[in-house]
């Protein structure tokens, strides 16, 4: 009585040559992809039908996306500084100088009555509760 083949990986014993024995595992499935894999070529679902449940999240993704950019609010550049201040060493003291417009960019030479000077950096004030902006300088020699 001839008895039903396994289910299941078989081995096989050969020969290579030089005389070295080899054992090849072969599954019982035919298939190349994994028991349960998604992109099994015997899946239920078509590439085309893939490809519209895609097309329908990302049109979902992209309402969702406008909703969120008609909530944001426009902001707005800053209006330009009225007025600066310059905080000056001099030999004997420092000095707090006011001044219109927006601030000197860092690495500017300035001349004041006081000397030579060079903007080193562009910062808060000082001051806690003073609003502008402050250049400190260094003197230049």
């Amino acid at each position: 009585m001839a008895s039903a083949p396994a289910s299941g990986p078989r081995s096989t014993g050969a020969t290579a040559p030089g005389g070295r024995s080899r054992t090849t595992t072969t599954s019982s499935s035919s298939s190349p992809w994994p028991r349960g894999s998604r992109s099994s070529p015997t899946s239920s679902t078509t590439p085309s039908s893939r490809l519209e449940g895609e097309n329908r999240r990302l049109q979902d993704e992209i309402e969702r996306l406008s909703g969120e950019f008609t909530k944001l609010k426009l902001v707005e550049a800053p209006e330009p500084a009225a007025s600066h201040l310059l905080f000056v060493p001099t030999p004997s003291r420092y000095l707090l100088v006011e001044r219109d417009g927006s601030p000197p960019p860092e690495g500017s030479p300035l001349e004041l009555d006081e000397g030579r000077f060079l903007v080193v950096k562009v910062g808060r004030s000082p001051f806690p509760d003073e609003l502008r902006d402050c250049a400190f300088l260094l003197p230049l020699a």
